[in-house]
């Protein structure tokens, strides 16, 4: 017998349609702006008919919406809150990890997600007295310019990473990375050596270092310390083999199978 749908249709023609609606999605997703149903179909290949169609019934159910320009669509409300709700279940996975790292390093360590060009701060984890680079958890800073920013730009195919990208990065410190192409070959490194680094982009006086952590379905997130830059001269390596290796534990422990380094 054939695996047939009630109604007779192939079961393939529904998990195609699936999948071309989560490619809508993820290129809503990762434009970082509202993008028109022209540049939906340029950016998936489907026919603006198509593209059309499906995005009218996501509309319906909320999974996209309006965007800020004329004809301009984004994320909708639905999507946002269950976005929300994954990340707020990855934080009790990942508490005995940004606590060990903390203690480990006994700096101040933070599990943070990408939300277009910004990083989000879900949780923070702090041992011990002294001087510490703490960050309120919620808060959002540009990815450019941070590493758990860059680590995960650096997870993102460089298509999408540069259609994303203004002409002209924002400046933070003298150190910042403000030119486009620049941060694309920063991206590379990054990628060869699984880890980043912030080295007073951000903030005057504060240094960091980023490693991703990815689950089965390769969803991404970042942890990371960071400190005074006093804390992190003539520690660099020691720092970095730490974040490392907390990152491949943790990502294991979310049931990826690959490895990241030790």
């Amino acid at each position: 017998m054939d695996d047939v749908t009630k109604g007779g249709a192939p079961r393939t023609k529904r998990v195609q349609s699936v999948i071309r609606t989560v490619d809508i999605l993820r290129a809503i997703g990762n434009a970082g702006e509202a993008l028109t149903l022209s540049e939906l179909a340029e950016r998936t290949g489907l026919p603006r008919s198509t593209v059309h169609r499906i995005v009218q019934t996501l509309q319906s159910v909320h999974f996209v919406a309006k965007g800020a320009r004329v004809g301009g669509l984004r994320l909708g409300p639905e999507f946002d809150r269950l976005a929300a709700s994954s990340r707020h279940a990855l934080i009790p996975t990942m508490r005995p990890f940004l606590e060990n790292l903390a203690q480990e390093t006994s700096e101040g360590a933070s599990l943070t997600v990408l939300e277009g060009l910004n990083v989000r701060f879900l949780d923070q984890a702090i041992v011990g007295q002294g001087l510490r680079a703490i960050t309120l958890v919620g808060s959002t800073f540009p990815a450019h310019c941070t590493a758990n920013g860059k680590i995960l730009l650096a997870a993102l195919p460089r298509a999408v990473v540069r259609r994303m990208l203004p002409k002209q990065l924002e400046t933070r410190t003298s150190r910042t990375i403000t030119d486009p192409e620049c941060l694309m070959d920063e991206l590379d490194r990054i990628t060869t050596e699984g880890v980043a680094y912030d080295r007073e982009e951000h903030h005057v006086g504060i240094s960091a270092i980023a490693a991703f952590v990815v689950d089965d379905a390769n969803n991404y997130a970042a942890i990371s310390v960071a400190m005074p830059t006093a804390h992190f001269e003539n520690r660099e390596e020691f720092l970095t083999k730490i974040v490392r290796r907390t990152a491949n534990h943790a990502s294991l422990a979310l049931g990826w199978k690959g490895s990241n380094g030790t």
